[in-house]
């Protein structure tokens, strides 16, 4: 799959062939555009073209690759129908789309790609970033965002002698997350946000470099013997979602309350 820069003009060269990948000779060509959720976008209907060219170029517009404003990436597929003497053949060519900047405060992300990256020069141990490319990095970071959004946490204010008060505890749930904006974020006291971006950085290198143990025990693994070496894995530890480290750097910030409401 191909991918292309949102809000620009895409080109698909549609190849006369047929499924085998042996040359037809088409008697029309027409192309339908959808989306990811395989909604229709736009029937462009017949497409010109000269049957003796060996292929057809699709212009798509600009206007049917925007994104939407809380998507960093999206698909289009492209359905052509080419007419023949022998039949229809249908063709689908997906591409994709992705926003100039991947990451967006607040849409998949704490911190800019940019920040992470000063902040990982203070951190020890981040030998799963160190060695992943960007893409990988970057991918991690939004697994990581995704992760700890699906937890509910809590953050204490400061008061007037500047310490922090954690009576007065303001609690922020998994929709509360999907509702919040950036610039909700920068509303959040600045302590909260600091440990929020060290847990996003320390739960993406722990996803670059992998949890053998808690895969295992997430597939229900509770001891192991390779030759005379044997190890047992809890089994009655409550698993989060997140890497023991990340929980540790939320330590004072993660909600464990639950209410049991009837029906």
């Amino acid at each position: 799959m191909k991918f292309y820069p949102a809000d620009s003009i895409v080109e698909v060269e549609v190849a006369f062939s047929d499924l085998n990948g042996q040359p037809i000779t088409p008697t029309s060509v027409s192309a339908v555009l959808f989306d990811g959720e395989d909604n229709e976008i736009e029937n462009f209907g017949s497409i010109p073209f000269d049957p003796a060219a060996g292929s057809v170029t699709v212009v798509v517009p600009r206007i049917y690759n925007e994104l939407d404003s809380n998507e960093t990436r999206a698909v289009r597929v492209l359905r052509v129908s080419i007419g023949t003497v022998g039949g229809e053949i249908i063709r689908s060519l997906p591409y994709a789309l992705e926003a100039e900047q991947r990451l967006e405060i607040m849409v998949n992300t704490f911190q800019t790609y940019e920040t992470a990256q000063v902040a990982m020069k203070d951190m020890v141990n981040m030998s799963g970033w160190t060695a992943a490319n960007d893409d990988q990095r970057r991918a991690a970071l939004v697994e990581a965002f995704r992760r700890i959004t699906m937890m509910p946490l809590k953050y204490g204010v400061r008061d007037t002698h500047d310490k922090l008060n954690f009576r007065e505890e303001h609690y922020i749930t998994r929709e509360d997350w999907i509702g919040m904006s950036a610039e909700d974020f920068k509303k959040l006291p600045d302590h909260f946000r600091q440990a929020l971006r060290r847990a996003q950085l320390i739960e993406a290198n722990e996803l670059l470099q992998g949890d053998a143990v808690a895969r295992k025990r997430r597939a229900g693994i509770v001891s192991e013997t390779i030759g005379e070496s044997s190890m047992t894995i809890r089994a009655d530890r409550v698993d989060y979602g997140l890497n023991p480290q990340t929980m540790a750097a939320l330590a004072g910030y993660i909600h464990f309350n639950m209410r049991i409401t009837r029906a």
